[in-house]
């Protein structure tokens, strides 16, 4: 019967880690393609910025939309940037706390602690933004602009980027308890 037991919690244990090991691959897949994207804004941000400096310069006229523009690409670059940065470890982290205990469990539970916060509070905002969005779409809401974007184009953005990182949290946190890559090294110090 011990037997049993024992080779039960084996194979529940690597099913555990191969579901882990896939869920943290799809992730990273997610953060890559959510970064190439703000990749792509900052290039299209970029080339308008010199293609208003060459309107003004060559020809004395304007887009008049640069600021808008940049703006909205500003906020979407840094919402679809923060899987990725959490997946890279590019994130600032302030660890007085964890460099000040001595226990690897004790560790464990502040990191995973920290970690369901930060999905909280980025769960809360995907909400709040979703309200935004949805009546912004139901009422047409569009910029007071020469442009007039409509307001639930760039927020969608910070939605998308809201979502990346959870998952990337999820990720993190899966790691994290299951001792998978990097983050085992990090509760080791």
């Amino acid at each position: 019967m011990v037997q049993l037991y024992t080779l039960t919690s084996i194979i529940m244990k690597n099913t555990l880690t191969a579901l882990c090991f896939r869920f943290n691959r799809f992730s990273s897949w997610l953060s890559k393609i959510s970064a190439y994207a703000a990749v792509g804004i900052m290039f299209f941000m970029t080339s308008h910025i010199l293609i208003e400096i060459s309107l003004r310069y060559f020809f004395d006229r304007s887009t008049y939309v640069l600021d808008e523009l940049v703006g909205y690409g500003i906020a979407g670059m840094t919402f679809l940037s923060l899987g990725y940065a959490l997946e890279t470890s590019s994130l600032i982290r302030v660890n007085m706390i964890l460099i000040k205990i001595k226990s690897k469990l004790v560790r464990l539970g502040f990191e995973v602690l920290s970690v369901v916060v930060a999905l909280y509070l980025s769960i809360f905002l995907i909400e709040y933004f979703y309200r935004s969005v949805s009546r912004s779409f139901s009422r047409g809401t569009t910029s007071e602009t020469v442009l007039a974007v409509p307001l639930w184009i760039p927020e969608s953005l910070v939605i998308v980027g809201l979502v990346v990182f959870s998952i990337s949290l999820i990720s993190h946190m899966s790691k994290t308890i299951f001792g998978i890559g990097e983050n085992q090294n990090n509760l080791e110090g």
